[in-house]
């Protein structure tokens, strides 16, 4: 018995929760090339449960989001909420609710092992043999510090 929803074609879009919208927009469309699409006012409920009910969070949740493009089809959500108690901490790599967003490139600054070098060691960054298969170079620096657990070397 097939359970898909009937007429789904595909995914419309991505999202995530931001600590600071404006810093995400910025850095995906200044430093990424993302495409704004649109801006969400802040939206709240001050006296009802419309956000309890609607979105699932606290009744005094305020939110504002913003819808980036990356080329023709990949749409990205992102989202800052503001929640009496909220976690503050980003979860760990491992954590449910992680997640991350991969893109694909013609050049990478990025070392082979896709983790992120410490600011400053891009400069020892060099082109590293690429296997056949790989539409893009990898990269390898030979300074750069493990970064949240990981290694130039992994």
């Amino acid at each position: 018995m097939s359970t898909v929803i009937p007429g789904m074609r595909s995914a419309d879009h991505m999202g995530f929760v931001v600590p600071d919208l404006d810093e995400a927009v910025s850095f995906f469309v200044e430093v990424l090339g993302a495409e704004p699409v649109f801006r969400i006012a802040s939206i709240s409920d001050a006296d009802g449960d419309s956000m309890t009910r609607k979105v699932g969070v606290h009744p005094r949740a305020t939110v504002r989001g913003a819808m980036l493009r990356f080329g023709p089809a990949t749409n990205v959500e992102f989202l800052q909420y503001d929640v009496p108690g909220q976690a503050k901490a980003p979860p760990e790599v491992s954590d449910i609710g992680a997640a991350h967003l991969a893109s694909s490139s013609t050049t990478s600054m990025l070392p082979a092992s896709g983790c992120v070098p410490s600011p400053g060691s891009l400069g020892s960054a060099k082109p590293a043999p690429s296997p056949a298969t790989s539409p893009t170079p990898a990269w390898s620096t030979s300074s750069a510090p493990p970064v949240g657990g990981c290694s130039s070397s992994w």
